[in-house]
Order: structure tokens, then sequence, then C-alpha cells
């Protein structure tokens, strides 16, 4: 979540949705950025700073799943999977 206090975190057990792409074969690469806390229109946080457009650098890639629409749009992945809650697929996929 882009947040300090949660720098060291990691999950005791997968989500559901992480669980059903397992179980169904899927290779899981990662986890991208996000605004801090999913709370900004670009992602950007003060653990792993600003994620730029893949296609032009000195423009945002939207938020708060902006680490995930360009993981996208530079090709690292076919899909990622969000929510929409406050535009966080719709803005990123726009920018």
């Amino acid at each position: 979540a882009g947040f300090m206090p949660f720098a060291d975190y990691v999950p005791k057990r997968d989500s559901p949705i992480v669980a059903r792409l397992k179980a169904a074969g899927a290779v899981l690469l990662g986890k991208t950025n996000v605004a801090t806390m999913l709370g900004d229109w670009q992602s950007d946080n003060p653990l792993f700073g600003r994620t730029g457009n893949p296609w032009d650098l000195l423009r945002t890639a939207g938020g708060s799943s902006g680490g995930a629409a360009a993981a996208v749009a530079s090709g690292m992945t076919p899909f990622e999977v969000g929510t929409d809650m406050q535009d966080s697929i719709r803005l990123p996929a726009a920018f």
C-alpha cells in the first residue's frame, strides 16, 4: 500500500484472487506500485517513488493502480488484477 508502517509486511496467506489464479496455473510475477494507501490519482509513495507512464516517463501512469497499468502497457505482463474504486483502473487506462 506504499505506506511506511507496512513496509515489511508479508501476508501469511494468499487472497482469494491470488489463490484462484495459482490454482488455475498462473505464474505470479510480483506486486506493482500504487498510491499511498490507494488514496491518490497517481501512483506515488514514499517507499517506491513515482510510477511513470512507460510511453512518456515525464507523465504519470495514473492511480491508484498506475503500477499495474504501467506493467501492462510496457508488456511486462498480459493482464493485471485490480478494483475500480475511485477510478483505480479507468484513470490509468486513460493515461
